[in-house]
């Protein structure tokens, strides 16, 4: 009797929040990404050079990432994207938030770099870092993984136990990634990037502004890819 109501229950908690097809988008959506960065990325860049294959590649990653998100909210969940994504709910504290958050990295890193001697600058403001790295990558993932993915899990459990398996899987999003790169998965990026991914989601939940986990991750990207600072 105790495992059928659990069961019942389940199913209940299963058509309520529409769990199948949040299942079914982010099956689909690994998928795809696994083969973008693993098939057709290599092949764009090989192919176009300049800002040709970078432009290409960012479109790409806009298509794969953001745009089923907006299609998921408006059609499936039967929302308001901008609203449900909290990307015009207090937008100009999450911008002010974020704004604070990317100088304090910035400042840090480089009391890091110059005045204790911990690590170097290896500055690469290349277009692709600038657009692909920095730019798009901290827009669409953080549209994915907190205001989409976080929002979801809080409609059921409390924000911590979401926040950790959004960043979960934040970090998994990675692998193909580390895997192309020739570095393979290791403990330290797996770690570092959960951390990060609680952090964003924690700066998400406080401001209740996605532009604040933008701009975050986005000085993030900045300083490890344009700055090289490690």
């Amino acid at each position: 009797m105790n495992n059928e109501s659990a069961f019942k229950r389940f199913t209940i908690l299963v058509k309520t929040h529409k769990l199948h097809y949040l299942f079914i988008y982010f099956l689909l959506f690994y998928a795809v990404w696994t083969l973008h960065r693993s098939i057709s990325s290599p092949y764009i860049y090989e192919n176009y050079k300049g800002i040709e294959g970078v432009l290409i590649n960012a479109i790409i990653k806009v298509l794969i990432w953001a745009v089923p998100v907006f299609i998921y909210i408006r059609y499936i969940d039967e929302r308001k994207p901008m609203t449900f994504l909290k990307l015009n709910k207090r937008a100009l504290i999450g911008l002010f938030w974020g704004i604070l958050i990317t100088l304090a990295l910035v400042g840090v890193n480089l009391i890091k770099v110059y005045i204790f001697g911990k690590g170097k600058i290896n500055i690469d403001v290349s277009l692709d870092n600038i657009i692909n790295v920095v730019l798009i990558t901290c827009i669409t993932e953080e549209i994915v993984f907190r205001g989409f993915l976080l929002n979801k899990l809080e409609e059921f459990i409390e924000f911590w136990g979401a926040n950790i398996i959004a960043a979960i899987l934040f970090v998994t999003i990675h692998f193909p990634i580390w895997i192309m790169e020739g570095d393979g998965i290791t403990l330290q990026k797996v770690i570092s990037v959960m951390i990060l991914g609680i952090l964003f989601g924690y700066t998400y939940k406080k401001t209740d502004s996605l532009w604040s986990a933008i701009l975050f991750h986005g000085a993030n990207n900045f300083i490890v890819s344009a700055l090289g600072i490690k």
